[in-house]
């Protein structure tokens, strides 16, 4: 008997299983790429980096991790993908260190660690706030005290810095604690000349 259901039912089986429900995906899927590779070149752009890499899939994500500090290498995990069972902790490793380079690379443009919660939930809008928002990218406060950084300068503090980015030059502290003192032969000391024109040995006068 023929039924309402059974007609909803099966055209929806033959639409998601026709040619023109894959061209819809993959034309969302070009459409949604596209997007993020802009914005996300403009973001490379301000962080002094080139935009083209930006476009590059794998290797886009290959450039923000080497931005962050962290090997670049980990993107692969992502090709793991189409493994079952392994393929899926690759993905997820990938996108652990992935959230951690969008952590320091926030931390290079001045902001917390609430932004690193903001690319997991919504990464086009970090990415696009980050890309044209007016506070400069600081390559040292992104690399600073974080895994990975082969630039790491010695200690925790970070110095205060321009708006350019540029660190200035802290000032020298004085050291603590009196300094030695400083010898100074008095009268009656016999080495004690205070004329040393007087020094030079003449001869016994008879």
């Amino acid at each position: 008997m023929f039924s309402m259901n059974n007609y909803y039912s099966d055209s929806h089986a033959g639409f998601f299983g026709s040619p023109a429900y894959f061209l819809i995906v993959f034309l969302l899927t070009v459409v949604g790429y596209v997007i993020v590779s802009f914005f996300l070149s403009v973001l490379f752009k301000k962080m002094g980096i080139e935009g083209w890499k930006a476009w590059v899939p794998v290797y886009s994500n290959w450039t923000f991790l080497e931005a962050a500090g962290i090997p670049g290498w980990y993107a692969l995990f992502a090709l793991a993908g189409i493994i079952p069972i392994i393929g899926f902790i690759g993905s997820l490793v990938t996108a652990v260190f992935t959230v951690i380079a969008a952590y320091k690379i926030g931390r290079g443009f001045q902001k917390g660690g609430e932004w690193a919660v903001l690319y997991f939930f919504l990464p086009l809008i970090w990415i696009i706030i980050l890309a044209y928002n007016s506070a400069p990218f600081n390559r040292s406060l992104a690399l600073s005290g974080g895994y990975g950084n082969p630039y790491q300068a010695p200690g925790r503090q970070t110095p205060p810095y321009y708006s350019t980015g540029n660190p200035r030059t802290p000032p020298v502290a004085p050291q603590s604690g009196y300094a030695a003192p400083v010898s100074n032969p008095g009268p009656t000391d016999p080495s004690h000349n205070p004329n040393p024109a007087e020094s030079s040995t003449e001869p016994p006068r008879v």
